[in-house]
């Protein structure tokens, strides 16, 4: 956002000196001319900003967060050491899990297709990685401030032997 307002004041200033050394008018059309060449300027200084800002690198970081599946039971009669549900939700296949937040319990869904499921010995867990531009970084000021990919990725720690591998061959 700072290379598209400083190349725009710079092409203003830059376009408002060339017109008042143009000396083809008079001073009462300078005036006009000069405030005509500043709108030009800062326009055409605004798209060059706008180039450059979006050919500068976004400097991002990975930020990981860590949901704690618990133990519920629900209406259905789950329940255990661990509880991860999945479904249709509005045409797209989603996992739902109960953690805690605080003392609560909430609930979340994510998309499966940014979800891996890997076994583990430990705790049962969703880890979610994403991806988030710098706030402190230099650089990103003058970036593109409106590209923000979010880009998200789940991994979910489920214990040994919780997917099941049924296979059954009927050749009736």
């Amino acid at each position: 956002m700072i290379t598209i307002i400083i190349l725009g004041i710079l092409c203003a200033i830059y376009f408002i000196i060339q017109a008042y050394k143009d000396e083809l008018y008079c001073k009462s059309d300078k005036i006009f001319m000069c405030i005509m060449y500043a709108i030009i300027g800062a326009l055409m200084g605004g798209i060059i900003g706008l180039i450059i800002s979006s050919i500068l690198p976004v400097k991002t970081e990975i930020v990981k967060t860590t949901y704690n599946i618990v133990a519920l039971k629900d209406k259905d009669g789950f329940e255990g050491s661990f509880y991860l549900g999945s479904g249709n939700i509005e045409g797209k296949m989603k996992y739902v899990f109960y953690y805690e937040n605080n003392g609560a319990y909430s609930i979340k869904q994510i998309d499966c297709d940014n979800a891996k499921i890997k076994y583990s010995e430990g705790n049962t867990k969703v880890e979610l990685f994403t991806k988030e531009r710098v706030k402190t970084a230099i650089i990103n000021y003058f970036s593109m401030p409106f590209i923000e990919d979010k880009e998200k990725e789940y991994i979910i720690y489920v214990p040994n032997g919780t997917i099941k591998q049924d296979y059954e061959l009927d050749l009736q």
